[in-house]
């Protein structure tokens, strides 16, 4: 459990103090972590608004849990394939360039473009 934390903490210290806390052998939530827990002196603040996680309906059946996820799926893979586009556009579909102003490698972009179907704008004669 302490591993899954390591992440979320800047030292090994501040997991370990994480996982001691569990004395239950219970799964962890972040609202039961204190900031030492975190290394932090405290929480930054954050609104009602900013602190809300996405709501999970577990009430819901599966297969509706299963179709909403599958429908916020394919709205985030739209909404990137535009960000994509639009930043290939930018920069004469220079791959390079766009990768470097969306925060990712040469070689990620050109996989996300192969899996968003995206494929290179063709050089013109």
């Amino acid at each position: 459990m302490g591993c899954l934390l390591s992440p979320l903490a800047p030292n090994l210290r501040a997991s370990e103090r994480a996982y001691l806390r569990d004395t239950a052998g219970t799964e962890l939530l972040l609202e039961d972590l204190t900031p030492r827990d975190l290394g932090l002196k405290e929480f930054p603040h954050l609104d009602d608004e900013e602190r809300s996680t996405p709501h999970r309906d577990h009430a819901l059946p599966l297969q509706e849990r299963w179709d909403q996820y599958r429908q916020e799926r394919e709205r985030l893979e739209e909404e990137e394939r535009a960000m994509i586009l639009e930043s290939l556009r930018e920069h004469g579909w220079v791959i390079a360039r766009a990768a470097r102003q969306l925060g990712l490698s040469r070689t990620g972009l050109a996989s996300r473009m192969s899996t968003l179907g995206i494929e290179r704008k063709p050089k013109s004669t």
